[in-house]
């Protein structure tokens, strides 16, 4: 899996080597959980508190006709969870957002867009506050590869400046069930909602 992430991340950088694109740098604000669902020692339901993060990167626009885009990135994107209003679990990702938008209206230069798409992530750094601040990748607590599904909304102001609202989903069980020694059926799952400003320049003709 990590070789196949590695491929992925060359193939977009020899993509926007060649294609016909916009390129840009893309910063912005995230409150990042996670799906849990704690199975273990009779304890039964789902609980996450939100916990404030960021997200910066490269982004690329490949452009299929007018109205038909596809939205990706390669960025720096924390992750985690948080307990009674403080971070306990405190994760940072490499992440590959690909997404499809469509525009469906026209407010003056302003195009309104919806889409959704795939995501991958490769975990740089993991943890985990209790008594004791814990890395839960090097322990192999958790896998350091993700990946989800996301959705967005926005706005393209200027053929330049993209602002949207995402939410990502992730379908990676992320605790590794051979080495965790409390709620052993404990499924836990990232996900996000993040604010974002992009600001993408014409590259390429071709």
């Amino acid at each position: 899996m990590k070789y196949l992430f590695l491929l992925t991340v060359i193939l977009f950088c020899d993509t926007i080597s060649f294609a016909q694109l916009k390129l840009g740098p893309t910063a912005g604000f995230q409150l990042a959980s996670q799906y849990i669902e704690y199975r273990g020692n009779g304890n039964t339901g789902t609980s996450a508190g939100y916990a404030p993060n960021y997200r910066v990167g490269v982004a690329a626009e490949f452009p299929f006709n007018k109205n038909l885009h596809l939205q990706t990135a390669l960025v720096i994107t924390g992750k985690g969870r948080s307990y009674n209003g403080k971070t306990l679990l405190k994760l940072t990702y490499l992440e590959l957002p690909l997404l499809m938008t469509a525009d469906f209206k026209t407010i003056g230069k302003t195009r309104v867009f919806i889409g959704a798409g795939p995501y991958l992530g490769y975990g740089l750094s993991a943890y985990f506050k209790g008594l004791e601040e814990l890395d839960v990748f090097k322990g192999k607590f958790y896998y350091p590869f993700d990946w989800g599904i996301g959705a967005v909304i926005g706005l393209r102001i200027n053929k330049q400046w993209v602002s949207s609202i995402n939410y990502t989903l992730g379908l990676k069980q992320m605790r590794n069930k051979d080495n965790i020694i409390i709620y052993d059926d404990n499924i836990e799952k990232n996900t996000t909602i993040h604010i974002s400003l992009t600001y993408l320049i014409q590259v390429s003709d071709r």
